[in-house]
């Protein structure tokens, strides 16, 4: 039995498969046929429902798979030949292509570019639309290596470039990484599972036969248009024909009606061109809408109230207008010629597996039905199991899906997955190494480095950055300011802190909320400890909310830096606190997607409550099928599962990896690392022993389901950490959706529990105990119940009142900080004295 799993697809699913495996203590080999991972995702523009910026969201992710190069080996333009063996015990043979330069030397720096003399290479990922030398970057997007095209190639060609014997580009590459004699490599790895996310493409048939895709001028594609919409595409997210005239109509036919993604794809498109453009006419042609969910109802009914115009219709004929027009001819209302000229017409076309997909199933032995799926054994209905024991599939190569569904079958996937290997988790991971940081003491003279990041056009589009730049370096502590493309990837950053003459860091770039994490774990890659770090918001603050106004961006941008220098040049190190985890978990809700969580749970080896109010699983909605009653059956065989019936919860007081449930006409209390709601049905005690719900910060909508996390590839957090949701308690769905719903929330709880020890963000309330009175008008306010009013005799004699912090169950929320009235708390690395001396420099900056 192997502890390791291959990941064959590193879209969203695939990415997301591998991460989830890791964090549960399993080595992954992630394996993609192209030269970079992030699938189509890394392609689009904006995602819908949620309207968040795909770059923006799936970057972080790419870097947290490319940072941990010890438990992921990733296996870009590579492919896989074949898979023998058994469940796990499978032999994978792999071969790496090869892109003629070696990418352990390659370091990104781009020299071998612009002395190559063969140019106007189409680029694939942009569709064609832009235009490279012979050697490049595949992608803006890891792992970001050169490549060399050997069909343009002039030295692989002819034997010859340039005029002197050595080629221009070997010359140029101080690393000496690009090999010319690199062949194709063939490798063998040994895994116990495999996962199968290979994605779809599109079908461009339809798309040619009836819409005259390829026949005439300004006919795109949904992906070839995402590029164009996207701020890192061929045109800098400024759409643009080819003949380079900005459209002003635009039009969409959904050829696919079968699913909602083609429908909802089109949509998004036709916002974001409205976002860039609110002049512009924007139409979407469909036949039928299959809106598959309410969020997704909601993000159309939204859409209709935007100046779209919606047309229904079974009929369509394209023909070439004027200039380079298209005029589309269609049926509406019992009338056949209704005419539309438009200046580019955009087709969202049914998503198919790509050849290759068919490819590697003849390879490995699975079969694919004539809809494309993989196929299963004769009876199975779990849609995550194919023909194969331990092989799995998940993403849109199961079904075309979006990309919040496609993320929770690959949660579900890599539950599938651990549990199977379950007795082999921490076998041949290995732990992070200890990293030196720099020394630093509060007293010390700050020394303040400064990345602005470009983010493609995000930033650099609207910002006068030589002004910003110029006006950065004046600041009091500013040693150096760099720009840098992508301060994301963490080149710069790791570049200034090497040298060690800098103790503080600022980046002038992206959302906190979104990149906080990886930024610190870049200073720390550099040497700095995490904590002296700070952002500063240009890109959401600055250049997204004021897209028309570029001088008064730049001068926003001006005083948030100011603010952020003179914040970091206060900021302190801290070091993180390690707390023991409780390897059990609580599922609220018997279910048939809490069934489905407790039983994958068990099935991992990990200790389960099952709580339910009613008095029998067996009656509760869609268990009465035959099988959910099979999983209720094998759900009673673990006895490391105890199912709580006619049990309500009570309170709920801890942390995360740490938590005490109340649990009320049970057994009491249960010590448990995490904690999953199965249910949007009420399971509050009436009792008076408290709210789990209020204690967990957990709210509900409208239709009392429960509101998770933002983010669309979050679908099944809440922001209390170590918390989840599936099933019922997150949305109306069917019930093998819920079950896979459970089984993806077991894996987010596994990737919590599996561990000896979490470590725990320092950022805790501190009492200044000379200006605490003990007024306590903290303590009740406290939703995690960290702290406790107490007295102390001083030397005098007389009684010092005084409030007492518990570090371990410390949220470092802040309400302690905002109600106390004598400066008497406050929360590590957000001193008053911070907040003092950024308000104050608003009033400095001219």
């Amino acid at each position: 039995m192997k502890g390791s799993v291959l990941v064959i697809g590193a879209g969203p699913a695939g990415m997301r498969a591998a991460a989830e495996l890791v964090q549960q203590g399993f080595k992954v080999f992630l394996v993609e046929e192209k030269p970079t991972i992030g699938g189509k995702m890394a392609q689009i523009d904006k995602m819908y429902p949620s309207d968040e910026c795909s770059t923006c969201t799936i970057l972080p992710r790419m870097l947290e798979l490319t940072s941990n190069p010890d438990n992921i080996t990733i296996m870009a333009f590579s492919e896989v030949t074949g898979i023998d063996g058994s469940a796990g015990d499978f032999t994978v043979k792999v071969t790496k292509k090869s892109r003629y330069v070696d990418t352990a030397k390659c370091n990104a720096c781009t020299d071998c570019f612009p002395v190559c003399p063969v140019g106007l290479v189409p680029m694939e990922f942009n569709y064609g639309r832009s235009v490279s030398k012979a050697i490049s970057f595949y992608a803006p997007f890891p792992p970001r290596k050169a490549i060399i095209y050997p069909e343009k190639c002039d030295y692989l060609l002819k034997g010859k470039c340039g005029d002197e014997d050595q080629p221009p580009c070997v010359k140029a590459c101080e690393a000496e990484a690009i090999d010319f004699n690199q062949k194709p490599q063939k490798v063998e790895l040994h895994v116990g599972a495999v996962i199968l996310a290979t994605g779809r493409m599109e079908d461009t048939k339809d798309a040619t036969e009836k819409c005259g895709y390829g026949r005439y001028p300004n006919i795109l594609t949904a992906l070839e248009y995402e590029r164009l919409l996207s701020g890192l595409g061929p045109t800098g997210g400024v759409v643009k024909r080819d003949d380079g005239k900005e459209p002003q109509s635009v039009a969409w036919m959904v050829i696919d009606s079968s699913s909602s993604v083609s429908f909802l794809s089109a949509v998004s498109e036709a916002l974001g061109t409205l976002e860039k453009n609110p002049e512009a006419t924007v139409s979407i042609l469909y036949e039928n809408i299959n809106l598959q969910r309410e969020s997704y109802n909601e993000f159309y009914q939204a859409a209709k109230d935007k100046h779209i115009n919606f047309i229904q219709t079974d009929y369509i004929s394209v023909t070439e207008g004027e200039e380079g027009n298209i005029a589309i001819t269609y049926s509406q209302g019992g009338k056949s010629d209704n005419l539309l000229n438009v200046e580019m017409f955009v087709l969202a076309t049914p998503l198919v597996p790509g050849s290759s997909t068919y490819e590697l199933a003849d390879r490995i032995g699975i079969e694919m039905d004539e809809a494309g799926f993989f196929r299963k054994k004769s009876g199975e209905i779990h849609p995550l199991l194919t023909l194969r024991d331990g092989i799995f599939v998940c993403g849109s190569i199961q079904e075309s899906k979006g990309i919040d569904d496609a993320v929770v079958q690959s949660c579900a996937a890599a539950a599938n997955a651990a549990a199977h290997l379950a007795q082999e988790r921490h076998q041949e991971t290995k732990s992070p190494p200890e990293r030196e940081l720099l020394a630093v003491e509060p007293e010390d003279e700050p020394s303040v480095a400064v990345v602005v990041c470009r983010c493609g056009l995000n930033i650099a589009g609207l910002l006068d950055l030589d002004e910003l730049v110029q006006y950065t370096e004046s600041l009091p502590h500013v040693k150096s300011v760099e720009v840098t493309p992508f301060g994301c990837d963490g080149v710069k950053i790791k570049e200034l802190l090497k040298s060690k003459k800098y103790n503080r860091l600022v980046l002038g770039a992206c959302s906190p909320r979104t990149h906080e994490s990886l930024f610190q774990i870049r200073a720390e890659t550099g040497g700095l400890n995490r904590y002296l770090v700070e952002i500063v918001n240009l890109r959401n603050h600055c250049t997204w909310v004021h897209s028309k106004d570029k001088t008064g961006a730049t001068s926003k941008a001006k005083k948030l830096m100011k603010m952020g220098v003179n914040r970091a040049a206060l900021l302190e190190p801290l070091d993180d606190i390690k707390v023991p985890v409780t390897s059990s978990a609580l599922v609220v809700g018997g279910t048939p997607s809490g069934i489905a969580c407790s039983l994958k749970l068990a099935q991992m080896g990990f200790q389960v409550h099952l709580a339910e109010s009613k008095s029998s699983l067996s009656n509760i909605k869609n268990n009465d099928s035959p099988y959910v009653k099979s999983l209720i059956d094998e759900l009673e065989k673990y006895e490391k599962v105890t199912i709580h019936t006619e049990t309500k919860i009570a309170g709920v007081e801890g942390f995360v990896g740490n938590y005490k449930a109340s649990l009320v006409n049970s057994n009491g209390n249960v010590d448990i690392g995490s904690v999953v709601i199965a249910t949007n049905a009420d399971m509050k005690s009436d009792a008076a022993e408290g709210d789990y719900e209020k204690d967990l910060l957990l709210s509900r909508d409208d239709q009392n389901l429960f509101i998770g996390m933002l983010g669309i590839l979050n679908p099944q957090d809440f922001n209390t950490e170590g918390v989840f949701r599936c099933g019922s308690a997150r949305s109306e769905m069917g019930m093998l959706e819920a079950i896979i719903d459970g089984e993806g929330a077991a894996s987010r709880v596994a990737g919590v529990i599996s561990k000896d020890e979490l470590t725990k963000s320092p950022m805790v309330s501190v009492v200044v105990d000379e200006n605490c009175d003990g007024c306590a008008y903290c303590i009740e306010p406290c939703p995690a119940q960290a702290l406790t009013l107490i007295e102390y005799i001083l030397h005098d004699g007389t009684i010092k009142k005084t409030v007492d912090n518990n570090d371990a169950i410390c949220r470092g929320c802040g309400i302690c900080m905002a109600t106390c009235p004598k400066v008497g708390i406050y929360v590590k690395n957000f001193k008053t004295d911070h907040f003092n001396t950024m308000i104050q420099s608003l009033g400095e900056v001219e």
